[in-house]
């Protein structure tokens, strides 16, 4: 009988055990799937990081980049500045300061030949070419030569033209139109009219008082004849002028 019992007691303990064993089993097993679970949660969370990471280097790396390009842009701007500062300057030191027949080509920075209208021999007139050295315009500059045309006697016949055969030998045909300082206060000094193979190129409208100097830059490279046409204002009794304007600085190239 005492045996019985001691087997009785001892199955029962071995049952106990079991089942403690069994319970801390599961508890194992749900602790170990949490863990899992957490240790999945941080590998992603970990990875979203690093992607992260990477797009912002990549962004860095960008913003670098146009930063550099926006440092190289501005001193290409400034350099930009400063040659068209040094062009303009040029451009108007030649306008009041013309040397002969050259002059400096604003484009391209080269030094090219010139050929001024008063040094052209060969030309059809209709009236008297007068070319003259020095005179002020009505704003100032001077020039160190003019041309302008008169049919006869300049104090009757108040218009005039000169023609040059191009030949294909010039492209360019540029100058001024100006009146001369002591005729500022003249309400119509005449104009000058440009012409190619008898089509109308230039022209410079009525000029006198309050007007200032009209500047013209002609591309002549289809025209074999060029004429330049002259009409001075009216002759002033009063005045005892016969007011008029004048090509200066002017140049075929």
């Amino acid at each position: 009988m005492a045996n019985e019992i001691k087997v009785a007691l001892i199955g029962g303990i071995f049952l106990i055990i079991s089942a403690i064993i069994g319970i801390f089993s599961i508890n194992i097993n749900i602790e170990k799937n949490k863990l899992d679970e957490n240790v999945m949660t941080l590998k992603l969370e970990n990875d979203t990081l690093k992607a992260n990471i990477k797009d912002l280097k990549n962004q860095l790396s960008q913003y670098t980049s146009l930063k550099e390009e926006n440092e190289s842009l501005k001193d290409k701007i400034s350099n930009l500045e400063l040659k068209n500062q040094e062009l303009a300057e040029k451009y108007n030191n030649l306008m009041k300061n013309p040397l002969s027949s050259q002059k400096q080509d604003l484009i391209s920075g080269a030094e090219i030949k010139n050929t001024s209208i008063r040094e052209i021999t060969e030309f059809y007139s209709d009236g008297i070419n007068h070319r003259n050295n020095r005179i002020m315009d009505n704003i100032g500059n001077s020039y160190d030569g003019y041309t302008f045309m008169s049919a006869g006697d300049m104090f009757v016949e108040l218009k005039g033209s000169v023609v040059y055969r191009n030949n294909n030998q010039y492209t360019r045909l540029f100058g001024r139109v100006i009146i001369e300082n002591s005729e500022k206060d003249i309400e119509e000094c005449g104009y000058v009219k440009i012409y190619g193979n008898d089509m109308l190129l230039f022209d410079s409208g009525i000029m006198g008082r309050g007007i200032e100097p009209v500047d013209f830059d002609l591309n002549i490279t289809d025209y074999n004849e060029i004429k330049i046409e002259f009409n001075n204002g009216n002759w002033s009794s009063k005045e005892l002028k016969n007011p008029k304007c004048y090509l200066v600085d002017t140049y075929f190239n």
